[in-house]
């Protein structure tokens, strides 16, 4: 996601027994945070540094959303009235339920990014100036900036728009399954 977003909703982590009306927001500045109204004793004070794996939510209208990795940065008491809890994000998948942190992973996940040429100091293009000549060639061969043992990290700079991905569940970390 490249802009602000705000999915309000209720939200839970095991089961949806027991759940919390809250706000989830993304701002590209800021990353994921979710605000929950919850029951005194539902959150430790002060905030526990542990991780939560998965919290779950649905918005008003809907749609499913994954948070992962999600770490509570504040809690506030109000008497009477509750707690104000925040949690960190660091993944978000809107509009799926994903039952464990192992499904997140993709065979293949593809988005766009503005400006990606300037971020990654490569853009495809090789300028070539030879007197009163200058020739421009673009390479459409996608360019490996990485791997790992289970992945690798490409530019592809061919273009030509938006193509199905031969996936069962298409969607991407930050995305809307669509």
């Amino acid at each position: 996601m490249q802009a602000n977003r705000e999915y309000r909703g209720k939200w839970w982590v095991e089961s949806r027994d027991r759940s919390w009306p809250g706000v989830f927001t993304f701002s590209p500045e800021r990353g994921g945070l979710l605000a929950l109204h919850a029951d005194y004793d539902d959150f430790p004070e002060p905030p526990s540094p542990d991780e939560i794996a998965l919290i779950f939510g649905e918005t008003i209208n809907g749609k499913a959303i994954t948070l992962a990795r999600a770490v509570q940065t504040r809690s506030a008491s109000h008497h009477p009235g509750g707690l104000e809890v925040e949690f960190d994000v660091r993944y978000a998948v809107i509009g799926a339920w994903f039952e464990t942190f192992e499904e997140l992973a993709f065979d293949r996940i593809d988005f766009r990014l503005t400006g990606l040429d300037e971020w990654a100091g490569i853009s495809g293009f090789d300028v070539e100036r030879t007197g009163t000549a200058t020739t421009v060639k673009f390479t459409t061969d996608p360019m490996e900036l990485g791997a790992g043992d289970d992945f690798s990290v490409r530019l592809d700079f061919s273009g030509g728009g938006l193509e199905p991905i031969p996936l069962g569940r298409r969607c991407c970390l930050g995305g809307e399954v669509r």
